[in-house]
């Protein structure tokens, strides 16, 4: 058997891709990760989003995230890490202890890179299940995970995968934003029949 070439990087096995790819659909899961995620890119996106979608995002997404707490599976060694508490041990100088400084960007960027690598350790259909939906799936790209298909050299896979994510990532904003705005309207309707009661039957 030919030894690896230093330096050359090994090929997953089959178990190890799935392995992988289950980790990556937990943290796409992961509604407190999403929510810091979410707010890390309509902050961003400020030429789409507004500031009503903004200060939305960060009463119902941001705020529960932090005050629950984010958490997420590490790819590596499959255990679970609390992001905020992860990010400031990460920042301390040198190991010096409780000299770590994260900023809350900092913490909403890391998350946001936690699931948008994420993306590429599943397959097609993980996405369209992510987005709810069951269409049948070309024969070209079922069972095809997104990294393999992005490193593909034929330009129109190349395209798609691009376009895959693109949408993906386009659905999974616009479904966070749209949450957090129909809570808002709720939490305003139930502020109009609290007023308007009885006081008997405010209690």
């Amino acid at each position: 058997m030919a030894k690896e070439k230093q330096g050359e990087q090994r090929e997953p096995t089959p178990e190890e891709r799935e392995v992988a790819r289950t980790v990556a659909m937990k943290n796409l899961q992961a509604k407190n990760l999403g929510g810091l995620a979410v707010a890390y890119m309509v902050n961003k996106d400020k030429g789409q989003f507004g500031e009503y979608d903004n200060s939305a995002v960060e009463q119902y997404k941001y705020f529960p995230a932090i005050s629950s707490g984010a958490k997420y599976t590490n790819p590596t060694t499959g255990q679970e890490v609390d992001l905020m508490v992860n990010s400031l041990l990460g920042s301390r100088d040198d190991g010096e202890r409780y000299s770590g400084q994260v900023s809350e960007k900092a913490i909403m960027k890391k998350a946001n890179e936690i699931v948008s690598a994420s993306l590429y350790g599943v397959k097609v259909e993980d996405i369209l299940q992510l987005a709810g939906s069951k269409v049948p799936i070309d024969s070209k790209y079922r069972g095809k995970y997104i990294a393999n298909l992005l490193e593909s050299k034929d330009k129109e896979t190349q395209e798609f995968v691009q376009t895959l994510v693109a949408l993906y990532n386009g659905y999974f904003v616009s479904k966070n934003v749209g949450e957090a705005i129909n809570q808002r309207t709720a939490s305003a309707k139930s502020g109009l029949e609290q007023l308007v009661k009885p006081e008997e039957k405010k209690k």
